[in-house]
């Protein structure tokens, strides 16, 4: 077969001949060890949003069911609305406070 021809084999796959292959990259201990952290890193990262997620729904669910209740304290209505304000307005207050 000449060289730089193309050839079919048995099951039909295209293969050219008299082409030196690319050999597969070699990697270092140090990058597969960087991209094994990376992965891990990413798939903690992903199921702590789904547990934050799945948190967040359950203590909705929760809260709405305490406030449904005919005798609810109306301190819970309070707590759940300063807890949540608190929660939210933390991460953009504390830096104010820093500031002053």
């Amino acid at each position: 077969m000449a060289s730089g021809s193309i050839s079919h084999d048995k099951a039909g796959d295209m293969r050219t001949s008299g082409s030196a292959g690319t050999a597969p990259p070699q990697y270092s201990e140090e990058e597969l060890r960087q991209t094994d952290r990376m992965i891990n890193h990413m798939l903690l990262s992903y199921v702590a949003l789904l547990l934050f997620g799945w948190g967040l729904l359950f203590f909705d669910w929760a809260f709405n069911e305490l406030e449904k209740h005919p005798k609810a304290e109306p301190w819970i209505n309070d707590a759940v609305t300063i807890g949540g304000a608190s929660a939210v307005l933390s991460p953009i207050i504390q830096p104010m406070r820093l500031r002053a």
